[in-house]
């Protein structure tokens, strides 16, 4: 048996096993931008096993630094120009004419909770100016990673779409994500196959798989108070400006038990950030009328 501290193999170039080694894909001479990009990645994102779109994005770019810590020590320097793309409710869009001379663009790398407590932390980065990239975009991990709102990209595509931004010229966005998207690619089929070895090693048959809201939700009859009450559906939805909005959606009169049925089958087959949630809902005389 072999030493159970023994690291696994790894590629010399790009950090990652063999198998799923993505040197070829590496741009070569590094890609070059009118500003740095300083990273600030969470020490567990940095150990985590699940594809990090930092180390992608460190191999390509010539100008980037990268700090992996819970605590930064990064500072203003002398005549230097500092935006740090980070959502919140203070955040402006980012446009062409925050290119400035000796600009540092600062990213925090981490779960959305991991990001928040890093900030949150340092007055340096709490005083810094915040910006956001418009972008309608999906991100390119696809299955492999889930991103905890929607319009969420990896740092990766976030940095790149800056670089569009700032230098008015997608060149370098066009290359990075058609870098990423090879990566990603490989990471998938890997993955696909260590499914299709599970499949022969069971006789065919899958392990069981989370079926996001497919269980029916039944209450128990102790908690029914037999009353029936207005309903209302909802949605809340978090953008990465920060902002969160409300929509109501239908209304109905029933039990909260039919309520609460009701919502289970709206959300069959919706993922986390698109599910809906009811409520009771005073209705008022005009409206009953109506």
């Amino acid at each position: 048996m072999p030493p159970a501290n023994r690291r696994r193999q790894v590629c010399a170039g790009c950090d990652r096993p063999p198998c799923v080694c993505y040197c070829a894909f590496i741009p070569s001479p590094k890609l070059a931008t009118q500003f740095k990009v300083h990273c600030i990645q969470h020490p567990n994102e940095f150990k985590r096993k699940a594809l990090s779109s930092v180390p992608v994005l460190g191999h390509a770019l010539e100008s980037m630094s990268l700090e992996v810590t819970t605590t930064s020590t990064f500072t203003v320097g002398e005549n230097e120009s500092v935006l740090m793309l980070f959502p919140g409710p203070t955040a402006t869009v980012l446009t062409s004419a925050d290119l400035t001379p000796n600009l540092t663009l600062v990213v925090v790398d981490g779960t959305w909770k991991e990001a928040k407590q890093i900030v949150q932390r340092d007055p340096t980065l709490r005083a810094l100016r915040r910006v956001v990239v418009q972008s309608t975009a999906t991100s390119l991990y696809g299955t492999l990673r889930r991103e905890p709102m929607e319009g969420c990209l990896s740092t990766l595509e976030a940095v790149a779409a800056a670089i569009s931004v700032l230098e008015g010229q997608t060149s370098t966005e066009t290359t990075l994500l058609s870098m990423f998207q090879q990566v990603v690619a490989l990471q998938q089929e890997y993955v696909h196959a260590g499914v299709q070895r599970n499949l022969s090693f069971y006789d065919g048959v899958p392990k069981p798989a989370r079926v996001l809201q497919e269980v029916a939700v039944t209450v128990p009859e102790a908690l029914e108070d037999g009353e029936s009450h207005w309903y209302e559906v909802y949605l809340v939805q978090h953008s990465v400006s920060g902002i969160t909005t409300t929509s109501n959606g239908d209304r109905f009169f029933g039990t909260h038990s039919q309520a609460i049925g009701y919502v289970a089958a709206l959300n069959a087959g919706r993922v986390r950030g698109h599910r809906f949630g009811v409520r009771r809902f005073q209705m008022s005389t005009n409206q009953s009328q109506g």
